[in-house]
């Protein structure tokens, strides 16, 4: 009980006051603004609220499992020009307490929506707002993901696509092993505290496309 408490104390009062600090830091560096990233979970919503940029990606507050997020990364303006369709369960988890959709062949998770038609209206506005000449990719080892996953979104494009894993399963320059965690990378936590940044210089990889290791 005492844990919870202290916890609940943090997030409310001394997390949000550290982030403010480092948020303004993290703001005055960023020179490009006009960036997409294309996310399977929070860390791209999370990013942009730091770096108070619009939301250029139909991706925030949804995600997906990592079959149908290889496909959907893959050919973007194709599933763009798709209708998303409400669906009654998700063929992985059954029945949700949340918004599930399909864009044709692949399947969305809206998991702060109740509401069908709100899920839609924010996915389609945000959609048209996607910079294809400045898009970025962020994926974590999660939701069904296997070896072939990992290949084939680090191939996605080798500057513009990252990878977070707390275990090491590849050799590649935009794979983030994430030493200090345990088992699958926990998203709501993972993106929350804004662990990926002991690992991870967001900040200089949206500026330059240069994958460097967080900030000391």
């Amino acid at each position: 009980m005492i844990q919870r408490v202290i916890a609940y104390v943090y997030k409310r009062t001394l997390f949000r006051v550290y982030r403010s600090y480092v948020n303004e830091k993290h703001k005055k560096k960023l020179t490009n603004k006009n960036f997409s990233i294309i996310s399977n979970n929070c860390i791209g919503g999370i990013t942009c609220s730091d770096l108070d940029q619009p939301f250029n990606s139909p991706t925030v507050d949804c995600f997906f499992y990592s079959s149908c997020y290889i496909k959907f990364c893959q050919n973007l303006k194709y599933y763009f020009s798709q209708e998303l369709v409400e669906v009654p369960e998700s063929k992985y988890a059954g029945k949700c307490g949340y918004v599930v959709a399909h864009l044709d062949d692949i399947e969305i998770h809206f998991i702060h929506d109740q509401d069908f038609a709100l899920a839609k209206e924010k996915w389609d506005r945000r959609k048209q707002r996607v910079n294809f000449d400045n898009l970025f990719f962020t994926m974590s080892d999660r939701d069904l993901c296997d070896e072939s996953d990992i290949d084939a979104f680090l191939n996605i494009d080798k500057d513009r696509a990252v990878f977070f894993s707390a275990k090491k399963r590849s050799n590649a320059n935009n794979f983030i092993y994430c030493y200090n965690e345990k088992g699958e990378i926990t998203t709501p936590l993972f993106a929350m505290y804004r662990v990926f940044e002991k690992y991870f210089n967001m900040v200089e990889w949206l500026n330059t496309g240069s994958i460097k290791a967080g900030e000391k």
